[in-house]
């Protein structure tokens, strides 16, 4: 098949009928993951920070992938403003959505690791203030990681050879790209920063958190001894346990297919234009990694009786006895998740040592 006819193939499937009908499904989805995960009584403690942080960005690349869509299916006319705009400022604060999404990721991960496998070592008090830090740091990192792909496109003025029509688009500059920072050393700190290191800290320490809450799960004996109060806020714990392996399921599903590109394509930098199947293939991953900002919501759902019960909460409106109970605890103790996280950590490093030695 000729390229002309594999690439017409490719924008019609790919950008004006699957990626319509993934961001319909990833606004709707998103939406209802903030309104869930900000309103529900359940989702509101210390520990939700680093997801609902999470839930915006994800928004908020959904909503530029959008318009990003818009003009790669040529939905909108392609102006001079509009491909400036589509090169310089979508790709941009895309590609700094993305990066912030996968370090969250991360960061949860990490939160995760030491509260069950280092309690001593986990955020402890003021966590709310210290996520928020964390997710500022993390998009200041990626937004000026990314300022170098501002320097790397211009739109050019063309003209049909038939008609003598002009025409706009982008292309890459040649001589940023011949620069060594730009061909070499760049790519590969992007990749180690955006990717390598968010998939590789979710692939090795999830399988210790599994194992660890597992041989803690045995040791419920215990905590027998834990109050009312300690074992809601367990409770917790162990619904984000579960929200968060959903979302690490998610992301490594979705993320790994562009790294398998990434790689290929460094290795090979004509195998993208020569080849129709890898051609293909990329914008495929494309489309897949894109499903990782719009699917968490029915992941959560899907996953997680609690996420479930939370939603009928805020969307149906259903007062339960647990939603009751919260509210009335939150009444009551104010700010004393800290001081019963501290106290259960207490127990938790003492049973995760008595692991270390058996």
């Amino acid at each position: 098949m000729h390229r002309s006819d594999v690439k017409q193939a490719v924008d019609f499937w790919i950008y004006l009928i699957a990626f319509p009908i993934v961001l319909i499904v990833g606004v709707v989805g998103n939406t209802l993951n903030l309104a869930v995960l900000w309103r529900s009584q359940r989702m509101r403690r210390e520990s939700f920070v680093f997801l609902r942080c999470l839930a915006v960005t994800d928004f908020a690349v959904v909503f530029i992938m959008v318009s990003f869509d818009l003009i790669r299916s040529r939905v909108v006319t392609q102006s001079k403003a509009v491909l400036w705009y589509y090169s310089h400022v979508c790709f941009f604060i895309m590609r700094s959505g993305i990066c912030v999404s996968n370090l969250l990721i991360a960061a949860l991960t990490i939160d995760r690791y030491a509260f069950v496998c280092r309690p001593a070592c986990s955020f402890g008090q003021k966590f709310r203030q210290k996520a928020w830090v964390t997710t500022t740091i993390f998009v200041v990192v990626s937004l000026i990681l990314h300022i170098p792909h501002t320097f790397e496109t211009n739109v050019a003025e063309f003209m049909y050879e038939e008609t003598n029509e002009t025409y706009f688009n982008w292309n890459w500059t040649s001589n940023v790209h011949e620069n060594v920072f730009f061909r070499y050393l760049y790519p590969f700190l992007k990749e180690v920063i955006n990717k390598i290191l968010p998939i590789t800290c979710v692939l090795i320490l999830n399988p210790l958190i599994l194992r660890t809450h597992r041989k803690m799960m045995r040791r419920r004996r215990d905590w027998t001894c834990l109050s009312s109060n300690e074992r809601r806020w367990l409770r917790d714990e162990r619904r984000l346990m579960v929200l968060l392996l959903a979302a690490c399921a998610v992301f490594i599903a979705c993320t790994l297919p562009q790294a398998f590109v990434t790689v290929l394509i460094r290795a090979d930098k004509q195998l993208y234009h020569n080849t129709n199947d890898f051609y293909t293939f990329v914008h495929v991953a494309n489309l897949i990694e894109a499903a990782n900002f719009c699917i968490n919501f029915y992941v959560y759902s899907v996953a997680s009786s609690d996420f479930r019960l939370s939603f009928q909460e805020v969307v149906l409106c259903r007062q339960t006895k647990s939603q009751e109970a919260a509210r009335a605890y939150e009444q009551t103790n104010g700010n004393g998740n800290s001081t019963m996280a501290l106290s259960y950590r207490t127990r938790a490093t003492t049973i995760s040592n008595s692991n270390t030695v058996l």
